[in-house]
């Protein structure tokens, strides 16, 4: 089951991110003048790394995180 929360509040529920840093976020996706994700944004103004957000896209949609930092993929895959 996915989240109807936003990523900026998920992020404000694991105190990443302020919520005074999430309403700006919010006026910035409501006046819908900048073309960018909500998680561009937040990355953009560097409220919250880009960890912190794959880990709250994730919890969103109810998916596991994969880290795959240091691993090395067999090239076939790519």
């Amino acid at each position: 089951m996915t989240s109807r929360k936003r990523v900026s509040e998920i992020l404000v529920d694991n105190r990443q991110m302020s919520r005074e840093n999430a309403a700006q976020i919010f006026a910035l996706m409501q006046a819908g003048r900048t073309g960018k994700s909500e998680q561009e944004l937040i990355l953009e103004r560097e409220f919250a790394t880009e960890k912190e957000i794959a880990k709250a896209v994730a919890f969103k949609y109810d998916l596991p995180l994969v880290e795959l930092e240091g691993k090395t993929l067999d090239d076939e895959l790519i």
